[in-house]
């Protein structure tokens, strides 16, 4: 099933929808990809041409109101009892609702209504807390808001990004629907190989330059500027082992293991952040993975790393530096501040 984008939103539809294992879709059916499975604010999360909602019932059907708007509108009054925001991208232009285990609701819109480009997805939720396993009528209902961030920018365009109350950062943006082609929704844990250039494990947007590079104080193992992470290896060029955990919130424990660790902030103005030179072990895992996995935003990032006390056995298996990543969500409202109730 495939909808035509279109220059104007149609009017709210909505629709009961049959879902089970408590999730709602948001999907491309014409392309293969693995819904978040990491929902840290408990209501939504959104990947590359996908996002998931949790509903209260296991099995059993839910009402849903989709909402297509011009602009961000203000929140709906009406007696809802949660509310979160999350952005989500449309490299196709086709982003579908539909229950998990099912078709894709013929009564709801294409939520992708402009095409290929970065949407701001409000989802109202009230009768989460009902507590039935399954239903044969809603007990649970859910209003989704989509509105365009940008009009997924037919070339080098500059689109201004407000991020957090003092940041605002200008980037270009690729030709529409080549910006995130290739990605995947990021795993749980990464491990593997990356290559030291230079002095440098990089982490940034292969699509685009940064605006301004970032700049490493004293000793320090990481350095970050808008839209790039710069890890400070000791070797210049070279092979290194990584660890890439992802996490809802900043890791309580701190990695004792390790010779050196430092906290850092970075902030993506795309939703687009790639290791790069990465080599996976896992054949599975292809190595265009993306580190935002919750969108534009601001994020955390924890680095472990030079070299690990090793015991003979595992120093004669793993050679040269390693390093271990950790990466959580500070702030993903894209624009704006989010928004919780």
């Amino acid at each position: 099933m495939t909808s035509s984008p279109s220059t104007t939103p149609p009017a709210a539809a909505s629709a009961t929808v049959w879902l089970s294992y408590k999730q709602l879709l948001l999907t491309d059916p014409n392309a293969s990809k693995e819904h978040p499975s990491s929902v840290p604010n408990g209501l939504v999360a959104a990947g590359i041409d996908t996002g998931v909602i949790l509903a209260g019932v296991h099995t059993g059907v839910v009402g849903v109101t989709v909402q297509l708007a011009e602009s961000e509108p203000p929140p709906s009054p009406q007696g809802w009892e949660e509310t979160e925001e999350v952005t989500v991208t449309s490299t196709t232009g086709n982003l579908l609702v539909r229950g998990m285990m099912a078709s894709p609701s013929s009564d709801l819109p294409n939520l992708a209504y402009r095409g290929a480009g970065h949407y701001r997805l409000r989802v109202q939720a009230k009768g989460r807390s009902h507590g039935q396993d399954t239903t044969e009528e809603p007990l649970e209902h859910f209003l989704l808001t989509v509105w365009p961030l940008d009009e997924a920018p037919t070339g080098q365009e500059d689109a201004v990004r407000r991020l957090t109350g003092t940041t605002t950062v200008t980037t270009g943006h690729p030709t529409k629907g080549h910006v995130l082609e290739g990605l995947v929704p990021t795993p749980s844990l990464l491990i593997g190989q990356v290559r030291v250039r230079e002095g440098h494990i990089v982490i940034c947007n292969p699509y685009q330059q940064p605006d301004r590079l970032p700049e490493a104080e004293g000793n320090g193992l990481v350095a970050t500027a808008p839209d790039m992470i710069m890890i400070i290896s000791a070797v210049a060029n070279d092979i290194a082992h990584i660890r890439v955990n992802f996490s809802p919130e900043a890791p309580r424990m701190p990695a004792t293991t390790w010779q050196a660790s430092q906290d850092a902030e970075f902030i993506t103005t795309t939703g687009v952040m790639q290791l790069r030179d990465f080599i996976p072990n896992d054949d599975d895992v292809t190595p265009r993975f993306n580190i935002a996995w919750q969108g534009a935003g601001r994020y955390g990032i924890r680095v472990h790393g030079r070299s690990r006390r090793l015991s003979p056995e595992m120093a004669a298996r793993e050679r040269g530096e390693s390093y271990m990543l950790a990466i959580w969500p500070i702030e993903t409202a894209g624009i704006g501040e989010s928004r919780r109730t």
